[in-house]
């Protein structure tokens, strides 16, 4: 009877790891999404969405037929207008909090803009723009006479100048306070390149670029420290979207086996990355297709990832994906029904954690054996 009982609790004990292998491998495939038309200021207008906070609320710009952009939010199924008298505006990013920042073009000039509670305020006039905001409410930009610059409590502080401020901008931000973006490097021949930056602890560095490019720019980087954007060979040359971690350049490659230039844009706090492969580094912008990078950092184009049982499926071409947040949820933009719009994608759930599953089926077979046990 004994052995009985021991042959019970392996069979379950064996049934439960080979259970939760199988789950495992489905939990680890590529997720599929809902893709909702996030629509536009009017019922015939474009749009395009650039970021999304951990709280849904989505932020970009929207403009009809021959007009220019106004800043545009997306907040629980609602789109709106972002306050200020300008004659064009766009927003660029938004915050846990909801503040958004972008900019705006008024006679005087283009100016760095924040929107607290859908009213604008200017951070800087004469040629500035503000591109991203973490938090605590820093936010990361450049303007024309400082270059790299942050806003703290809407006091500008120039960033530490790696060799000139000319071409120098402040991208991203994370919530520790590290920004990152791009300088122009002149070298001692003349040949100038764009270089990817980091700025922490109140020092500037060169984070190079992933082999075989000369020059790089970082758009976007999270609180691990992961940083992503892209290392190209100038205007002839390639470009492939890139990853720096732990002090090292990736390549992350293209569509169609790297022969593509690629770009990558955002990156959450889970490592998956979100950008755009094209067929030329500058051909027209319906060239591109939106992509992401999973773990195994092979890109894969969004649209393939669409649910097949979505009422727009097969009605799209998502150009460019430009945010991700830590929920997975995934804006952009691109053609949806003939018309140029703003894209949500919202991952679609998800399999129980396949360590619940290995703890219930052992403890289910210990449970049996005990029981057993007892009875004898």
């Amino acid at each position: 009877m004994k052995r009985s009982n021991y042959q019970i609790a392996k069979t379950l004990l064996i049934s439960g790891l080979i259970f939760s292998t199988y789950i495992g491998t489905i939990q680890a495939a590529q997720p599929s999404y809902k893709l909702t038309d996030l629509g536009a200021l009017t019922t015939t207008g474009s749009s395009a969405a650039v970021d999304i906070n951990n709280h849904g609320q989505i932020v970009g710009y929207s403009w009809a037929a021959g007009q220019q952009t106004s800043a545009t939010i997306w907040d629980k199924g609602q789109i709106s207008l972002l306050g200020g008298h300008a004659l064009m505006s766009s927003a660029t990013a938004i915050n846990d909090s909801g503040v958004v920042v972008g900019y705006n073009e008024t006679s005087s000039g283009q100016n760095a803009v924040v929107w607290t509670n859908g009213q604008a305020t200017i951070l800087e006039s004469n040629t500035a723009i503000a591109l991203d905001i973490n938090s605590h409410g820093v936010i990361a930009g450049a303007t024309y006479n400082s270059g790299p610059t942050i806003w703290i409590n809407g006091t500008m502080e120039q960033l530490p100048i790696i060799n000139s401020y000319y071409f120098s901008v402040a991208r991203g931000i994370n919530n520790l306070g590290q920004v990152v973006g791009s300088y122009e490097l002149t070298t001692a021949d003349w040949q100038i390149y764009t270089r990817a930056a980091l700025w922490s602890n109140g020092n500037g560095i060169d984070i190079g670029a992933a082999d075989g490019f000369s020059s790089s720019y970082a758009e976007k980087i999270n609180d691990a420290g992961d940083i992503v954007g892209q290392s190209h060979n100038g205007f002839n040359g390639g470009a492939h979207a890139t990853l720096w971690r732990n002090g090292v350049a990736i390549d992350l490659g293209s569509l169609n086996d790297g022969t593509e230039a690629s770009f990558a844009m955002d990156i959450n706090s889970h490592g998956q990355i979100v950008g755009y492969s094209q067929s030329g580094l500058f051909s027209p912008e319906n060239n591109a297709r939106a992509v992401i990078w999973f773990d195994d950092l092979n890109p894969v184009m969004l649209d393939t990832l669409i649910d097949p049982l979505d009422p727009l499926y097969g009605q799209v071409s998502l150009y460019t994906a430009k945010g991700i947040n830590d929920l997975g949820q995934i804006v952009g933009y691109g053609l949806i029904n003939g018309k140029e719009r703003a894209f949500l994608l919202s991952p679609l759930t998800t399999v129980p954690e396949p360590e619940s599953l290995v703890m219930l089926m052992a403890g289910l077979g210990l449970i049996s054996l005990c029981v057993r046990n007892r009875k004898n």
